[in-house]
């Protein structure tokens, strides 16, 4: 409760789930001022310690400043008399992975007055950070409702799959997809549900659109998400026939088939003791004897040192790593070929 930057109230909040797997200690929450028509400030709200850790943790508020605005959105239009409502322009979905927060909300897209959403990204890790927004809109249809996904094969593949509900005056309520990526950008919009109606449930012209959407990712398949979302429904065997239903799809990144092939090169994959003291076994198979480097990566994906460059031979391979000298925390064992392509990386904690 009382929750305030300069004494001025937060109204909402979004907690920051764990993007490549679950998350421990620190959590971060997302707000802004969802109401207000033009606004460039959105809040990072940090516990800097769990519970476990600390019985009275510390408790942070910053306002980050963005580098466009967003908006209260307009209700959307799905004929020429009736609306989707879009409330407003809070922070809706949100993950965090390598330290950059990804999140995304409803807004207005300025140059057109349609409803729009927004894509926003916070590196925690920056002395002074802010907030890299993108508008994500269209000349025809209206978007709403996103949600958001970490798609990577690993902790260090800055990804996700984006998923909204769309609408427009001349096509009924559906649900579509963008996929970004660090390296490539934003992919086209991906149309995944058309409906078969509007939605006429609520009296009057305005209908709630936001209902049962969702996005979340199945941690022991990397690369694969599940969203739900909102669609026009008609249904002749109702009184109101105009109804609306919730779409629920797998979605998986692009890249996942091209590194499912690269990850079928290796499998058995394990280190042990877990967590070590001085040195630890790491053994995998492979389907082809080639030659291998082998790296220690920090914890937040910077490279360390070089541990091996080897022949490893097609089967069971195992090696005894020493790291004494090393101070305990989380690591990561990166593998790739000679031509620089990572073929998986492997948590191992020092004690």
């Amino acid at each position: 409760s009382n929750v305030a930057y300069n004494g001025s109230l937060l109204r909402n909040l979004l907690p920051v789930k764990g993007g490549f797997d679950l998350k421990a200690n620190e959590m971060y929450f997302i707000s802004n001022r969802n109401f207000d028509f033009e606004n460039d400030t959105f809040f990072l709200v940090k516990i800097s310690e769990s519970l476990y850790q600390n019985p009275n943790p510390s408790f942070t508020v910053q306002a980050l400043v963005a580098n466009q605005s967003y908006g209260i959105p307009p209700n959307a239009k799905q004929t020429a008399t009736t609306f989707l409502q879009t409330n407003d322009a809070r922070a809706l979905s949100g993950f965090i992975e390598n330290g950059t927060i990804h999140f995304a909300g409803n807004t207005v897209d300025f140059a057109t007055d349609l409803a729009a959403i927004y894509h926003g990204k916070i590196n925690v890790l920056a002395s002074n950070p802010s907030v890299d927004l993108t508008i994500l809109s269209d000349t025809v249809l209206e978007y709403g409702y996103p949600n958001l996904s970490f798609s990577g094969q690993t902790p260090f593949d800055e990804q996700a799959i984006i998923t909204f509900n769309h609408t427009s005056i001349d096509s009924f309520p559906g649900v579509s997809a963008i996929f970004y990526s660090d390296d490539a950008g934003y992919s086209e919009r991906l149309h995944l549900v058309s409906g078969t109606s509007k939605v006429n449930v609520i009296s009057g012209n305005f209908e709630r659109w936001g209902d049962y959407s969702g996005s979340q990712p199945k941690y022991n398949n990397k690369g694969e998400v599940w969203i739900s979302g909102f669609m026009g429904f008609r249904n002749n065997f109702a009184t109101s026939k105009d109804q609306h239903k919730t779409f629920i799809a797998k979605l998986s990144s692009p890249d996942k088939t091209q590194t499912s092939i690269v990850s079928q090169q290796a499998s058995q994959i394990k280190t042990y003791p877990q967590p070590f003291t001085e040195q630890f076994s790491f053994e995998f198979e492979i389907n082809q004897a080639q030659v291998l480097h082998f790296a220690l990566l920090d914890m937040k994906g910077a490279w360390m040192q070089d541990l091996l460059t080897k022949e490893v031979k097609k089967g069971k391979n195992a090696f005894l790593f020493e790291n004494a000298g090393l101070s305990p925390g989380l690591y990561f064992l990166q593998v790739s070929n000679t031509q620089g392509k990572v073929l998986f990386t492997h948590k191992i904690m020092k004690q």
